[in-house]
């Protein structure tokens, strides 16, 4: 009984953080991406259609499963950042991903970001309802 107890506890600690990080609101906005399963061969294509500083959400030129390890290449603001990310749920060719990076990563992306929306010549379209918005 005492080992369910444990195991509830810890899957609880996992959904209130997993929810805490869904209160990070996300910005809709489209642009394009390379990314890599880790470990295999191969570089694919995705475009976004939200982004926090938490995940992505994506379509997908490939077929993905939850658990995969997938290596984002984002260019942003003249630098190149690569983030690994975990599948988290698929849908047909909507795939979600948390990041997988520290603190000190997260901040250089949310600064970089943040910076590549204002630039005249980014390639990245924010909605409407977002335009006067960034990410945390």
């Amino acid at each position: 009984m005492k080992n369910s107890d444990n195991e509830l506890e810890k899957n609880l600690k996992l959904i209130k953080e997993r929810l805490n990080r869904r209160g990070v609101e996300r910005l809709t906005a489209e642009f394009e991406f390379d990314y890599k399963i880790k470990d295999k061969q191969g570089l694919y294509h995705g475009r976004a259609f939200n982004i926090s500083s938490f995940g992505i959400g994506f379509y997908a030129d490939t077929i993905l499963y939850e658990g995969e390890v997938l290596l984002f290449k984002f260019t942003l603001n003249e630098e190149v950042m690569v983030i690994p990310g975990k599948v988290i749920r698929v849908g047909g060719k909507e795939v979600s991903c948390e990041f997988d990076i520290s603190d000190e990563e997260r901040e250089r992306f949310i600064r970089l970001f943040n910076s590549e929306i204002k630039r005249d010549d980014s390639k990245i379209v924010i909605s409407i309802r977002d335009i006067k918005k960034s990410i945390d």
